[in-house]
């Protein structure tokens, strides 16, 4: 993905190619959307979107970052600091904000790589948790992307599932107060 820049006019159509793909995912799987479509809705020629993304999948890949970049800043304003209240933390704002996004989310998943964007979040928060005062993992950076990614992909899946077939998601904190300390994790506050 090309860099993104500070410049007005970078910004306007990057933000308009973001709502016009956000728009074409209203009708279309995001792997039957092409740079062609892509342009014409967002009224720009289809080199200037090769000037912000290499591919749509690379759109894909930064759409779902958004998304992750929005969950991991209200989990960090919903978490306080301690080890027993972070699975309980992530799944209500994720549980939230899947339900906000759902019809979106649904689409993007439609991707032919959706890992590679799921990856995003399990980094995002790998990142987080070693840069936090308030948390530490025993563990290798590979062993905590590993609890983050049965955790993630868990919360997600189940949400998804009940969403898909009952209209809300059933999955509820007290669901998590038994595993609400992943094996690994202690405060340091």
């Amino acid at each position: 993905m090309v860099k993104r820049k500070s410049d007005l006019r970078y910004r306007r159509t990057e933000a308009a190619i973001l709502q016009a793909f956000d728009e074409l995912l209203k009708g279309l799987d995001s792997k039957k959307i092409t740079v062609s479509a892509l342009a014409r809705e967002a009224d720009i020629d289809r080199k200037t979107f090769y000037l912000h993304y290499n591919s749509i999948e690379d759109l894909v890949v930064y759409r779902a970052k958004i998304f992750a970049d929005k969950i991991i800043d209200e989990f960090k304003k919903a978490w306080d600091g301690k080890a027993e209240t972070i699975a309980i933390a992530g799944l209500e704002v994720t549980c939230a904000n899947i339900k906000e996004n759902f019809a979106l989310l649904s689409k993007l998943s439609s991707s032919p790589r959706p890992v590679g964007s799921m990856e995003y979040f399990v980094m995002s928060i790998v990142e987080g948790i070693r840069e936090s005062d308030k948390l530490h993992f025993d563990g290798s950076d590979e062993e905590l992307a590993n609890v983050i990614r049965f955790y993630i992909y868990g919360v997600v899946g189940v949400a998804f599932a009940q969403l898909k077939n009952k209209g809300k998601i059933a999955l509820s904190v007290a669901d998590l107060r038994s595993i609400a300390s992943p094996v690994g994790f202690r405060s340091t506050i």
